[in-house]
């Protein structure tokens, strides 16, 4: 975002260019600029600015900032979330979106251009920097699909050759498919493979994470989560897997009354760990 800086000048004042002033309102556009400069300062491509630090900074409320902020949001001007412990809003400016507005403002023939026809921007600046974006604005769109259908085959691709049955590997592809008709696509395994080491914990087995897909596609959910009709059944069954052994000590009060009176003296889980571990001791009951 270096090149921001000769369009929202940050310093002890704000330099609003009259463009983006007049495209998305002066609230917007102050926001915009206090998180330009905040942007230079972290050099992340998210960064954090507190409610109270863009009130101090620009006398805004903080009703007025999230007005603003939702305003910037559906233009795609810019995304914000919560993130970090503890949790803090988190801003990722959309440099492209920002040029567009500004490019398509622009007159065609920028040889001409001045300070009447540009607004406050700096015509050397737009020179050297903007037209150059417009001679190869096609062709830089162009190579951003490019890499996005790369990550998105590589993802495919990488799904073929998992160590799943062929009904769970349908299942993960349509659901790659979805994701990227929904326009949030996946652009690694990681969140593929996280669910798939959770076969045998969360999910009883294959065909329970292909049931619960399904579920998640049907309901037009972004993630994947349980259907609740096989939620109990599951818990059951990792519950079996996690009966403990009985210690040393419990065991031994606890054979003495099976003794004497029998298994049926035992319920619920003691009984289950009793079980449990006589079959450990190689203990018929």
């Amino acid at each position: 975002m270096g090149f921001l800086k000769n369009i929202f000048n940050g310093s002890s004042y704000f330099m609003l260019n009259k463009v983006i002033l007049k495209e998305v309102g002066l609230d917007e556009a102050v926001i915009l600029s206090c998180l330009i400069e905040a942007g230079e300062l972290f050099e992340k491509e998210w960064f954090y600015q507190t409610v109270e630090t863009v009130e101090e900074l620009t006398t805004i409320t903080e009703y007025r900032q999230n007005r603003a902020l939702k305003n910037l949001e559906k233009m795609g001007i810019l995304e914000r979330k919560l993130m970090g412990l503890p949790a803090k809003r988190h801003f990722r400016i959309n440099v492209e979106k920002i040029i567009d507005i500004l490019s398509n403002k622009l007159p065609k023939n920028l040889g001409n251009c001045n300070h009447k026809n540009l607004g406050n921007l700096d015509p050397n600046f737009y020179g050297t920097y903007t037209q150059n974006f417009m001679d190869n604005k096609e062709i830089k769109y162009k190579e951003i699909k490019d890499k996005k259908n790369s990550i998105n085959k590589d993802v495919f691709s990488s799904v073929e050759i998992l160590e799943v049955g062929e009904e769970l590997k349908s299942k993960l592809l349509e659901y790659i498919e979805y994701r990227k008709e929904m326009k949030k696509p996946l652009n690694s395994m990681r969140s593929i493979k996280e669910v798939i080491n959770k076969i045998g914990k969360e999910y009883a087995d294959e065909k329970d994470l292909c049931n619960s897909i399904s579920h998640s596609i049907e309901r037009g959910w972004i993630g994947i989560f349980k259907d609740k009709d096989t939620k109990h059944k599951t818990h059951a069954q990792i519950e079996e897997k996690e009966i403990a052994v009985l210690s040393e000590e419990n065991f031994e009060i606890m054979y003495n009354q099976y003794k004497n009176y029998g298994i049926e003296i035992f319920t619920g889980p003691k009984k289950k760990q009793f079980i449990k571990t006589c079959e450990v001791k190689g203990i018929q009951i």
